[in-house]
């Protein structure tokens, strides 16, 4: 296909004329042999599934896949279909890349909602590989506020098994077959996503002519296989760079300085559906809470002259049983009762919040020695 998905190999060639410093290459596909292409192209398969599909057909793709969309336009040009876009971010997407010249559509061929339920209708449903299959899912449980599935359709999941990913996906075709609707899938040898192969990667390498070569994405196993091409390609096996997440590459001067230097990195992993409230002190109490638990030290004073009416009270979770650590609890309530009775003495002017905080400084430091854990201390201090 040609227009904005062919490679300007001259531009790629004049760089590599230009001395490349280290080239870094995707390692995902690299112990596939030969080109990528043309397993990556799906027309032959839309195009007998347009063909022999009786009702509607559910195409699921991810939306950052515009050639995969530019092959269902292209096929849906040569049928009596209609395709109904759905999502308004997808429909951004698909609007902003024809406007720009990324996708070549017909606006004749694409429909609306009153047009969901009609037999021949293509409904363009996307995913994210944040939440792959997630949307597909919906329809499939019955979520979906406009799309019913039936016996009478064919769901097509436009992309190989995601790494990782295939419990999901199983799990998934299990609960189409339930509904009687047809699958379409590729299969993952037979079709390709848009990564360099073997070959692909050679050609890159023979363009660019790096100096350092360095292979990243994928699996380790992937990267080894990614500097195997390299060496091939006449890379020195000194030049290639094996790295893990976290290692730091460093040049001065066009040199390779390998100090072992490392940054701390790795998956983020949040329980729910917003991540928008997650930051680093968030996430380091909730680290304290997993590890040691926490403790609320609740303490009624006199508004007038300060003196304690009741408590201190200490309530635990995820830390001590209080039933069972009698001794223990019996001298957190002391240590914090004379922190209060030592910063109270003078009634026209009291700081809470150092009374709070020395609170869970000397509980800490109490709490360390007696049982080496150091639970998150929340002190609640009332007047009445």
């Amino acid at each position: 296909m040609k227009g904005p998905y062919k490679t300007d190999i001259g531009k790629l060639a004049y760089i590599g004329k230009q001395k490349v410093l280290c080239l870094l290459t995707e390692s995902l596909y690299a112990g596939a042999s030969g080109f990528t292409s043309p397993k990556h192209r799906i027309s032959s398969l839309i195009r007998e599934t347009i063909n022999t599909a009786e009702g509607r057909i559910i195409f699921n793709v991810p939306s950052s896949h515009l050639y995969r969309i530019q092959e269902l336009m292209s096929e849906v040009k040569k049928s009596n279909r209609k395709i109904v876009i759905m999502g308004k971010r997808l429909k951004k997407i698909i609007d902003d890349a024809i406007e720009n010249h990324y996708l070549n559509a017909d606006k004749n061929f694409i429909g609306d909602l009153s047009n969901i339920n009609d037999k021949n209708v293509i409904i363009l449903n996307s995913n994210e590989k944040e939440k792959p299959y997630h949307s597909i899912m919906r329809i499939v449980d019955g979520y979906d506020k406009f799309i019913k599935l039936t016996e009478d359709d064919t769901v097509f999941i436009a992309s190989p098994i995601y790494e990782n990913r295939e419990k999901t996906f199983y799990h998934l075709l299990d609960e189409i077959s339930k509904t009687g609707a047809n699958i379409v899938t590729l299969s993952s040898k037979e079709y390709f996503s848009h990564h360099a192969s073997e070959e692909d990667l050679m050609v890159m390498i023979d363009l660019m002519n790096p100096k350092y070569y360095f292979p990243i994405r994928g699996e380790y196993k992937n990267q080894v296989q990614n500097a195997e091409v390299a060496s091939l390609a006449g890379i020195p096996d000194e030049n290639i760079i094996l790295k893990e997440n976290g290692d730091v590459v460093t040049f001065e001067k066009g040199i390779l300085k390998d100090n072992f230097e490392k940054i701390q990195c790795g998956d983020i992993l949040i329980d729910g559906n917003s991540s928008d409230d997650i930051g680093e002190v968030v996430l380091k109490d909730r680290e304290i809470l997993s590890n040691n638990g926490i403790m609320i030290i609740s303490v009624t004073l006199n508004k007038q002259n300060k003196e304690i009416i009741s408590g201190p009270e200490v309530l635990t979770r995820g830390f001590v049983y209080v039933k069972d650590s009698y001794e223990l609890i019996k001298e957190i309530k002391n240590i914090s009762e004379n922190v209060i009775i030592q910063n109270t003495s003078d009634t026209k002017y009291i700081e809470y919040n150092k009374i709070k905080n020395t609170i869970r400084d000397e509980l800490s430091k109490y709490l360390i020695s007696q049982t080496g854990n150091k639970p998150m201390i929340i002190t609640v201090i009332q007047e009445i």
